[in-house]
């Protein structure tokens, strides 16, 4: 009888060990969101009333846009609480079409924020490192660009200009071609120019790595973990024939090319909505996209681009020490189609936003952004005040 409960005894204390384990692990995760980038604990509402003035203020605002001609999706989210749900206005100009949940917008270079979380969670699987060079994947590469690496295309420190060289292209290797036959408007890795033209290459790299489209690595490694069902592809969508898409507020005959086009590929191209981006934020917050390391690679922030923020894989954190830690990315197109996804550390606060009826509110500021800003001055303490 002694040994059953010595044996006892031992299963109970490993089963205990295992459950501790599991919650440092998932510790872990949660800490690592926020190394380098917030103050371990978020400020989370105290209790349910707090939460709802909190939620009172946030739906304020946006009623308050919503009268002003807003027309888009938007989410408010703390400590994975939600404040705002919000589908306002028209689908289409014609006002035929009203938003809603699953109205999808193009959300322009917020792909790069998920083609960069793609290129991690390769990394962790050993598919690929963001020290690899060109020449590793593209051995023909011109002498000048052969020795770039991935992480200096995702943080626009590669030479290479804005050019556009791949629209239109629906052969990968015709677009790298392309690509690469451009100009360099500087040495790698000695300053900083946005591309969207090294975004395509890293799409191209995925493929290439995985053996699989870009479009199908990407929604089984970063979509799909993260819930988000809806979110389509610029090969996915035609406006005016896919019923949930939102039409853009200017119809400009030299868009770029319908279909599969390699320009809209890794930079650009995603159609989604607030409450799917919102999805993705926390589900990269809570850990289930990627590992604990990843995810701090992610929130790392990496170049000083001296404009008030600094660069990391794919989006960007506001340097400004007398504003609210913030990381975030965007999205505009002058067809009035843009986007906000934003993430505030240290009260675990999310805003995401898509509209169709930009691009700017302003000469500079974007609609998306314009709301952002009002929903950060009504919710977000400055300096921690």
């Amino acid at each position: 009888m002694l040994g059953f409960w010595k044996a006892f005894g031992i299963a109970v204390m490993r089963s205990a060990f295992a459950v501790l384990a599991a919650a440092v692990a998932l510790a872990l995760v949660f800490t690592s969101a926020r190394d380098a980038t917030a103050k371990e604990g978020a400020a989370c509402a105290a209790d349910s009333g707090e939460a709802d003035a909190l939620g009172h203020r946030a739906a304020g605002v946006v009623d308050a846009a919503a009268e002003s001609g807003f027309s888009g999706t938007v989410v408010v989210e703390q400590c994975g609480r939600v404040l705002v749900d919000a589908a306002i206005g028209w689908a289409d100009s014609a006002h035929t079409r009203n938003v809603d949940k699953n109205t999808l917008y193009h959300v322009a270079s917020i792909t790069k924020f998920v083609t960069a979380i793609a290129v991690l969670k390769l990394s962790e699987e050993g598919r690929l490192s963001l020290r690899d060079v060109l020449k590793r994947t593209f051995p023909d590469a011109p002498a000048d660009k052969a020795g770039i690496t991935i992480e200096q295309l995702l943080l626009h420190q590669s030479g290479l200009g804005q050019n556009y060289a791949a629209d239109g292209h629906t052969d990968r290797e015709a677009a790298v071609r392309a690509v690469l036959a451009t100009k360099l408007a500087f040495a790698p890795g000695t300053a900083q120019k946005y591309s969207n033209d090294g975004v395509n290459l890293v799409a191209a790299i995925i493929e290439k790595a995985t053996g699989r489209r870009y479009t199908d690595v990407v929604r089984d490694i970063v979509l799909k973990p993260a819930g988000m069902t809806r979110t389509l592809f610029w090969e996915e969508v035609e406006p005016g024939t896919t019923p949930n898409a939102a039409a853009p507020a200017i119809v400009s005959a030299d868009g770029p090319t319908r279909g599969r086009n390699w320009g809209l590929m890794g930079g650009d191209g995603i159609w989604s909505n607030a409450q799917e981006l919102a999805r993705l934020m926390r589900a990269l917050v809570e850990g289930r996209v990627l590992s604990a390391a990843s995810l701090k690679a992610l929130m790392k922030a990496r170049y000083d681009a001296r404009d008030g923020d600094w660069t990391n894989y794919g989006w960007f954190t506001r340097s400004a020490p007398a504003q609210p830690r913030l990381l975030w990315t965007r999205g505009t197109e002058q067809d009035g189609f843009n986007a906000a996804l934003y993430w505030y550390p240290d009260q675990d606060l999310i805003v995401a936003i898509t509209t169709n009826v930009g691009p700017f509110e302003t000469e500079r500021v974007t609609v998306s952004r314009a709301l952002a800003a009002r929903l950060e001055k009504a919710l977000v303490p400055t300096n921690g005040k």
